[in-house]
């Protein structure tokens, strides 16, 4: 018998072999407590390879070195997205489910819609959209079939690729170049030979998934107002990222297709939404399926009904084309929710009147609350339960004490099963019981300017209302550091009381910890609201225009208060500044500052300067 003498040293590595009888592979490890390993196999002993190093790991060859570099790069390419899938989705069609999914969902952008043989599957990269889809899972429920739609959600690899920051840019000034804001329109023609592209050398097809979703992103963020869109001579088959086009172009009548692949009306019908009245489709391989015109006309208008040009050639819309809008169409979406505005001062100034005795560094002001719940009858009750950030995890509540607090009063009903034992711990009833409860809360700093208030139920006996908006907790953050801002919402039932006031009956409290993305994305949103509030009819001058504004905010009794909507014009913007600085006595530029935080709303303005009077520095009035 012959045995093979072996190295330990973790660099004398090598293979050994005997030189009798046949040859004999085994692999040794070579760990430094081994030393080494003796391997009879018949009359044979080896040594085997290299690969083992002398931690018993493999070592890592060039090509492992190239595929591992390869891998890391494509994962480095590659954008995660939320991908939708409603598994029987033929059965219901794309129309159906996306419409249906766009009155439950605010502001949904699907990406590259597509009917997989039974499945519907489209992708979304907005994270809320994504849990709201979540959220109406199986909660929509066909008319027809009675089915409840079943709604999966996935975080994914998206199907495209990340674009470079060089391409990125040249896509901008290509589009950039080739719009034409003052007729509206957009000409993609030849898109990729054009010489921005070609003496870079860089392939930008909008055949590309990637290079289409950044022409389309484009044109929601910069040129959401076309009318006319050519992408002609594009070789495009295929219109899944042209599907989102209903979504951010959804003024566009004229669309130009001809020169390309498209081999299939299935792939306009990804188009179905828009109200196009133009359409250039010659030169297509659907074309050629079509032996009379009448047939090709027909095809074409059960997609888009208003057509009055196909193909450079007249020809009328269908009878049927306009009966759309005639439907019932949802109320514009407004910052808030008044259904009898002469209740809007009671409202108004309870809430002022309440969170300006709630707020304070602790909780020793609020014992005045107590003169605001009905003595018996009242009842409180909390529940926390922070949102999903970037479909990973909760966001965490900032301070581990105050959490720690809180979340032991929590009435979360999806979680009964943890404190349904000890149910009347968490329902705090009466006045004395509810006051004293909150007088232990952490102290609170709500902003009032980022406040909404929605009323729910008007009766003669009954008045429900929830506000909610953002809040700093203690403790508060000291000047220059940034607060760590909170959301919350209040659901108020109140009862009147003699005098013209009101007692709480039932107080339901809902809080939740946020990022700094989604706080910027809420106070995005509620600018947005707020903007809604358009000018006031006539040519008045810009001071008359405040006064009226004013004059018609403070009779809040008269039915066309609703209506009443504030300018924004540099001149009207002076003259409000002018009158606030009057009225609130505080430095023009701060008046500024107050109307540009509360979006140019007098009213609003005014409720977050009574606010936050007392707060508000010295410097900001004249000196005495």
């Amino acid at each position: 018998m012959v045995f093979a003498r072996v190295s330990t040293s973790p660099r004398d590595a090598f293979r050994l072999s005997t030189t009798t009888g046949p040859q004999h592979a085994a692999r040794l490890s070579t760990s430094p407590r081994e030393g080494f390993r003796r391997v009879e196999r018949g009359r044979s002993i080896t040594r085997f390879s290299i690969r083992n190093n002398v931690y018993g790991g493999r070592h890592q060859t060039a090509k492992d070195r190239a595929r591992s570099q390869l891998k890391n790069k494509q994962a480095a390419d590659v954008e995660k997205a939320w991908r939708v899938k409603i598994p029987s989705g033929q059965k219901y069609g794309a129309p159906f489910i996306l419409s249906t999914l766009s009155a439950h969902v605010e502001n949904l952008k699907p990406i590259m819609p597509k009917m997989f043989s039974t499945e519907f599957v489209f992708f979304v990269r907005d994270d809320d959209a994504a849990h709201a889809i979540r959220s109406v899972h199986r909660r929509i429920k066909h008319a027809e079939t009675g089915d409840r739609l079943n709604i999966i959600t996935n975080l994914v690899n998206a199907p495209w690729m990340k674009l470079k920051k060089e391409e990125k840019e040249a896509i901008e000034e290509v589009v950039n170049r080739r719009a034409d804001q003052r007729s509206r329109a957009l000409e993609l023609n030849l898109f990729a030979n054009d010489e921005a592209f070609t003496k870079r050398d860089l392939m930008m097809n909008l055949t590309k998934n990637n290079v289409f979703l950044a022409v389309v992103e484009l044109i929601e963020t910069d040129y959401s107002n076309l009318t006319a869109l050519s992408l002609k001579d594009n070789r495009l088959k295929h219109l899944e990222v042209a599907a989102m086009l209903p979504y951010f172009a959804k003024n566009l009548k004229v669309l130009d297709l001809s020169n390309n692949h498209i081999d299939s009306l299935e792939e306009l019908e990804k188009l179905k939404g828009l109200h196009l009245t133009t359409l250039f489709l010659e030169n297509n391989p659907v074309c050629e399926k079509y032996t009379k015109a009448s047939d090709y006309l027909r095809a074409v208008q059960d997609i888009f009904p208003r057509i009055s040009m196909l193909d450079g050639n007249a020809c009328s819309p269908r009878p049927d084309a306009f009966d759309e809008d005639k439907k019932a169409v949802e109320p514009q979406t407004k910052p808030g929710f008044y259904s009898d505005i002469s209740i809007q001062p009671l409202i108004d100034n309870f809430i002022i009147e309440y969170f300006k005795t709630y707020d304070g560094v602790d909780g020793r002001s609020r014992k005045d609350l107590i003169n605001a719940y009905d003595d018996e009858n009242s009842k409180f009750t909390l529940c926390l339960e922070s949102l999903y950030e970037d479909g990973a995890a909760k966001t965490r509540w900032a301070n581990d004490a105050n959490y720690t607090f809180l979340i032991r009063l929590s009435h979360n009903v999806k979680q009964e099963d943890k404190w349904k034992r000890n149910r009347d711990a968490r329902i705090f009833r009466g006045a004395m019981d509810v006051t004293a409860q909150v007088c232990k809360m952490p102290g609170t700093r709500h902003l009032q300017e980022t406040f909404l208030v929605d009323v729910v139920l008007t009766t003669p006996s009954l008045l429900i209302f929830s506000v909610q908006g953002l809040f700093e907790e203690t403790p508060f953050a000291v000047s220059p550091s940034t607060p760590t801002l909170n959301f919350f919402s209040r659901t108020f039932a109140v009862t009147p009381k003699p005098n013209g006031a009101v007692a709480v009956i039932s107080d339901e409290l809902y809080l939740s910890a946020l990022t700094a993305a989604r706080v910027d994305r809420y106070r995005k949103q509620l600018a947005r609201l707020n903007a809604t509030i358009a000018p006031v009819a006539g040519p008045a001058a810009a001071s008359a225009a405040v006064n009226d504004v004013a004059d018609a905010l403070s009779q809040l009794g008269k039915e066309n208060a609703t209506d009443v909507q504030v300018t924004t014009s540099a001149d009207q913007q002076a003259a409000m500044v002018a009158a606030f600085s009057a009225e609130s006595g505080m430095l023009p530029e701060w008046s500024a500052r107050c109307l540009q935080d509360s979006a140019w709303n007098y009213q609003l303005a005014g409720q977050n300067f009574l606010a936050s009077k007392d707060r508000i520095p010295k410097e900001a009035f004249p000196a005495q």
